[in-house]
């Protein structure tokens, strides 16, 4: 994600609620459930969250955002219908126990940095395989809808 001034995230934010409103006012015109309305809106702002999220909040279970970040991954899993990773998925087929010792396990171990840098790489390519599935499905509801829910950044541009 960019790093932005303060009034452009402002900005971006007004946009997106603009955005979320508009698609919910084609929803209501096409007689869609509240329910929906109000899922979509869900489901595009956790896709915004997991694809802006640190990777390793999934592989460190330490992380103080280790659970919300599963509890939105699986929530998008299921809105796509796919399954691409879960909590119990390594980056390596050996326990972490067997790649080093207590000795091993220092922040400044040459080991243990390429095992978080290889962790990293490992749930970002998981993420954008589910980030690319999650895009699909709100496409294929923009298309029969109307609306505007798959994000168009200008990155998809090039």
């Amino acid at each position: 994600m960019a790093i932005i001034t303060k009034e452009g995230y402002e900005a971006k934010t007004r946009y997106a609620q603009k955005n979320d409103q508009d698609n919910a006012e084609i929803l209501v015109e096409a007689g869609v459930s509240r329910d929906v309305i109000d899922n979509m809106s869900h489901i595009t702002a956790t896709r915004h969250a997991v694809h802006c999220m640190n990777r390793l909040d999934l592989f460190n279970t330490e992380s103080a955002n280790f659970d919300s970040a599963w509890e939105m991954v699986n929530e998008l899993q299921e809105f796509a219908g796919v399954s691409p990773l879960d909590e119990f998925d390594s980056p390596l087929d050996t326990d972490w126990d067997q790649v080093m010792d207590d000795e091993d396990k220092s922040l400044h171990n040459d080991n243990f940095s390429q095992y978080f840098e290889y962790s990293g790489t490992f749930y970002s390519r998981k993420i954008e395989e589910l980030n690319t599935s999650v895009e699909a499905k709100l496409k294929e509801f923009d298309l029969k809808y109307g609306t505007s829910y798959c994000p168009t950044g200008l990155s998809r541009n090039f």
